[in-house]
């Protein structure tokens, strides 16, 4: 297949995602073109990151090959934030309310109305306390994670670097700022949540046993971000998206989304810590140092306020499993999923 040009490549995601969309109309009755209309939307993200896999790796080939990537401007890494907010949250976003018939003052007469928050419940991406609540969780769960990854990176350093041999991506963020690393990280972090964590996942669990639907929605997870050209980027992002699937099962996914932007926010320090340091001198490392340091104090502050519940609804769903394993009995959980 030979490359395509921005027009042919942006009229194929709308085909694929609108083929997707309207489609059921041909064999559920109750089916509304409204529905349609909200799915389309809903699946054009999805019909993006497939055809981007299809492109990278399928036809260049960049997983089997060594691939160096270019650095990439600071003008094209901001039109990527926008880009991600609108393409990957609003429109989705918008496209699931209107798939559920939820959007005031667009109802379809012939679909059954619903309201916001339960056409969000339906993907599980309703908040389990509430919003604060969840968000405060999402912190709190931050300073673990991040040690966690921190420490896993330090032990890991010879696989890592095995699984980065067939590529170089060390020029990639070369013009990287620090607002542009924490605007990039939440939006990543609020949209890959709701995408995977919340529609995929929540999708697929309703056919197929959650360990499964877990599995794959990992995969996905891990596929899409292949284009990176290492393995590290398929590896990492797989055991991520269970870590992750874990946690929204229990939490919900407006934790995960909190704690997702948070980790990618570490993980994208670090990774360009040397070169920004290098580029920016003191000041360079001072701003880095002060974003990491001021996330860690959000997290104690936010650890006390829930009084770590969510650390203890995690630990004691951990304990659960060990006891189900040994054929104890199951003891209930407080955040166990509705």
């Amino acid at each position: 297949m030979p490359l395509l040009t921005g027009d042919q490549y942006d009229l194929l995601v709308l085909a694929l995602a609108w083929c997707g969309g309207f489609l059921p109309l041909l064999w559920r009755k109750e089916w509304t073109w409204v529905q349609a209309v909200g799915l389309g939307l809903l699946l054009t993200p999805f019909a993006r990151m497939a055809l981007d896999f299809y492109l990278t790796v399928v036809v260049s080939g960049v997983l089997f090959h060594y691939t160096v990537l270019e650095p990439v401007s600071r003008a094209a890494l901001w039109n990527g934030i926008v880009t991600r907010v609108v393409e990957f949250g609003l429109l989705p976003g918008a496209g699931l309310l209107i798939l559920h018939n939820a959007v005031p003052g667009l109802p379809s007469r012939r679909a059954v109305r619903q309201r916001v928050p339960d056409a969000l419940a339906a993907h599980s991406l309703a908040p389990r306390a509430s919003w604060r609540r969840d968000a405060l969780r999402g912190l709190a769960l931050f300073v673990f994670i991040a040690a966690a990854y921190v420490v896993a990176l330090a032990l890991s350093q010879t696989a890592l670097a095995a699984l980065s041999s067939n590529g170089d991506e060390s020029q990639y963020w070369r013009n990287v700022t620090v607002p542009i690393i924490l605007l990039l990280s939440a939006a990543a972090g609020l949209t890959e949540e709701f995408l995977f964590r919340g529609v995929l996942l929540t999708w697929l669990a309703k056919r197929m046993p959650w360990i499964a639907a877990a599995l794959l929605q990992a995969l996905a997870f891990a596929l899409v971000h292949s284009g990176y050209g290492t393995w590290a980027h398929v590896v990492g992002p797989f055991a991520f998206g269970l870590g992750m699937a874990w946690v929204a099962r229990r939490l919900g996914v407006v934790v995960t989304a909190i704690l997702h932007a948070g980790v990618d926010v570490v993980s994208l320090g670090l990774s360009v810590a040397p070169d920004y340091v290098a580029a920016n001198g003191p000041l360079g490392a001072a701003a880095l140092a002060g974003v990491l340091l001021l996330l860690v104090a959000l997290s104690a502050w936010a650890l006390v306020a829930t009084r770590a519940d969510a650390v203890r609804i995690l630990w004691d769903d951990l304990l659960r499993m060990l006891r189900l394993r040994r054929g104890g009995a199951p003891a209930p959980t407080e955040g166990a999923p509705r």
